[in-house]
């Protein structure tokens, strides 16, 4: 989950992410204009298929790296999982901290997307997310059924029988 490129860029700044490989995190940096509401929350787009159905927390550390600027800190952090849930932002910068977001109030059913992120005060911020993990049991998502293909159009040659994948079992099958 620190792979920058499963990640869309979501912020009320010029946001940029990349991996920080020593660290083996999400490096996430971004400077705002000094007349806007700074927030920066960027997406996790689970694949067809990938489900956090079942899980019961989520789990992960976050660093703010000292600013040019001395570090003003951050008026909240948030998860948003079906829902905003605020968690303590960094008070330090250069120091680790561990979050533990509670899910087992929220429906995971039909999630499709999470967010992760920051209300900065400073006009730039860099930060680093890893260790970024569901706990619980995975369960099947509960998907609407649906027949699809991966490709925008179809083409079937004369004799050929057509292969559709469904994403709930037939009954009897």
């Amino acid at each position: 989950l620190v792979t920058p490129s499963r990640w869309r860029s979501n912020s009320s700044g010029n946001m940029r992410m990349t991996k920080d490989e020593a660290e083996q995190a999400l490096r996430i940096d971004v400077t705002f204009s000094p007349t806007v509401d700074k927030w920066v929350y960027p997406y996790f787009d689970l694949r067809r298929y990938e489900t956090i159905n079942g899980a019961t927390s989520l789990d992960f550390e976050i660093c703010v790296i000292e600013p040019k600027e001395d570090y003003k800190g951050c008026r909240e952090g948030n998860a948003f999982v079906n829902g905003f849930i605020k968690y303590p932002p960094p008070k330090i910068a250069n120091l680790w901290q561990k979050v533990s977001i509670d899910l087992t109030q929220k429906d995971l059913s039909k999630i499709a997307t999470f967010q992760l992120g920051l209300n900065p005060y400073n006009l730039q911020i860099a930060f680093l997310m890893k260790n970024i993990h569901f706990n619980g049991t995975p369960q099947a998502p509960q998907l609407d059924p649906v027949i699809v293909t991966d490709t925008p159009g179809n083409v079937f040659f004369q004799g050929d029988k057509p292969v559709l994948p469904m994403t709930t079992a037939a009954k009897g099958l």
